[in-house]
């Protein structure tokens, strides 16, 4: 059967200005390479890739019968407009939806016109059988995993169990263009080279699920329980795509990279052993950070390191659920610095009854350690989550509402008394003084200083605009080539 799959176009700023270049979408491709395991023909559509004519050409060659679309949960507009495109292509296909926005909230999902299916949870062993039932007109009552309307009426059947990662295929990366995702991450890997050759970069994903409880996480995927696969599997991996496509350099993108001290040590032994001349980045928590751990990584080629640590108030951590101090932040980051990491932390804003004194204290946390890079966000209550089921009790958002557009707007407040205006204009000044406390500032630190404390003065200027008049100076920066300060 012709199965076509399909990401929808990732809009975030980060990724416009290629600060961490394009990721390979690994979840579409192994439900790929599962479904060509079991002998279908996949053809695989990435949208922040291609534009939209380009899927309606496909489509129309193509004509595949069923139409697989991954999304996140901040995508539910997206997916709503890009399945009437599918639909109106090829009527007769039927439509899957995979992702964290079909278990975040199946029925919500199922309401837009022509989504078929829903996948819930993990989606390989789903897909696989769900696929299995439309290309043989079969009964899909008892496939474990999805949801669909039945006579006006949403049937959501026994989910299924956590895949077994060991058994999982590579990703089924033949199917795209791989030189449109290889990356030298400039951001992250301040080198060009790796062992006297070009520095060429991708994603690979090892792990799944987190133990932790943060209440601003959606974790009706891959759930609780961490899972990893086994080192072997990780390194030969590695190894292929160092044959088949010259990868010397990976962004493990799981959110927690060393949940588990003894596999990261098995894996940089082996990776010492194998001599793979590789370099790579992981997502850490600070209260992970171990000296001698970091050390034997750092030999095992790991150069730079990302830390979740979102709000820099005792208070506000503790009502999240983070279960970190920020004596342990603290620690951490200095820990990985002495390492001799690149390392970049992530924060947020505007939690659920924070103050702009709270605030502040991300900021000036952020501000105060030796950061190399990092950004901040506003916290939006995501589908799905404890986060969005207590905002949505205290009429801070809709029930129904899922959250953002994109990964770069918000469409909420949480705060007890900070404005929406208020609350742009701290992010704004958490990005700015951040950028000139950075450990990679050239010019001196009584300079940096200075411009800092100019925001006040730049915001007035520029009447609120403040990212527009950035925008502008660097711009000026460019076309007279000089550096980032």
């Amino acid at each position: 059967m012709n199965i076509l799959l399909v990401r929808t176009k990732i809009i975030s700023q980060r990724i416009a200005a290629d600060y961490e270049g394009r990721f390979v979408p690994v979840g579409l491709l192994l439900v790929a390479a599962v479904l060509e395991r079991a002998g279908h023909l996949v053809k695989l559509i990435d949208l922040s890739i291609d534009d939209m004519p380009v899927l309606q050409r496909q489509i129309s060659m193509f004509k595949p019968q069923l139409i697989g679309i991954g999304a996140m949960s901040v995508e539910f507009e997206r997916v709503g407009e890009l399945v009437a495109v599918c639909r109106e292509e090829i009527p007769s296909a039927k439509i899957v939806v995979g992702g964290p926005i079909a278990s975040a909230n199946p029925a919500k999902l199922l309401e837009i016109a022509g989504v078929d299916y829903a996948v819930l949870g993990e989606g390989e062993e789903t897909i696989a059988e769900l696929a299995d039932c439309v290309e043989h007109n079969a009964d899909v009552s008892t496939v474990r995993g999805i949801a669909f309307s039945q006579n006006g009426k949403v049937m959501v059947n026994e989910r299924r169990g956590n895949v077994d990662l060991d058994q999982n295929p590579y990703p089924a990366r033949h199917l795209i263009d791989m030189e449109k995702y290889i990356s030298t991450y400039t951001e992250r890997f301040q080198q060009q080279q790796v062992a006297g050759r070009p520095l060429r970069g991708t994603n690979l994903t090892v792990s799944r699920g987190c133990p932790y409880s943060c209440i601003y996480c959606d974790k009706n995927v891959f759930g609780n329980k961490w899972r990893v696969r086994p080192v072997v599997h990780v390194l030969d991996e590695i190894e292929h795509l160092g044959s088949e496509y010259g990868i010397n350099a990976l962004m493990f993108d799981d959110d927690i990279f060393d949940l588990n001290k003894a596999w990261v040590k098995e894996f940089c032994v082996e990776i010492k052993k194998r001599r793979l001349a590789v370099i790579w980045h992981c997502n850490s928590r600070c209260n992970h950070s171990d000296v001698e751990l970091f050390a034997l990584m750092y030999e095992a080629g790991c150069r730079s390191i990302a830390f979740g640590i979102e709000y820099g108030n005792q208070t506000v951590l503790d009502r999240v659920k983070k279960q970190l101090k920020v004596a342990e932040i603290e620690r951490g980051v200095h820990m990985a610095k002495s390492a001799g990491f690149f390392v970049t932390g992530y924060f947020m804003l505007g939690m659920l009854d924070e103050t702009s004194e709270t605030i502040k204290d991300t900021i000036n946390l952020a501000v105060k350690l030796p950061f190399d890079a990092g950004g901040f966000g506003i916290t939006v209550p995501m589908m799905g989550t404890e986060l969005f089921r207590l905002a949505a009790d205290r009429g801070l958002i809709q029930q129904d509402s899922w959250g953002q557009k994109d990964r770069t707007a918000y469409r909420s407040n949480l705060t007890k008394d900070v404005s929406y205006e208020e609350l742009d204009k701290l992010l704004r000044l958490a990005g700015w003084k951040f950028f000139w406390s950075r450990q990679g500032r050239k010019t001196p630190k009584i300079i940096n200083r200075a411009i800092s404390e100019s925001f006040p003065l730049l915001y007035w200027i520029s009447g609120g605009d403040f990212q527009g008049l950035v925008s502008k100076l660097n711009s000026l920066r460019r076309s007279m080539r000089l550096p980032l300060p």
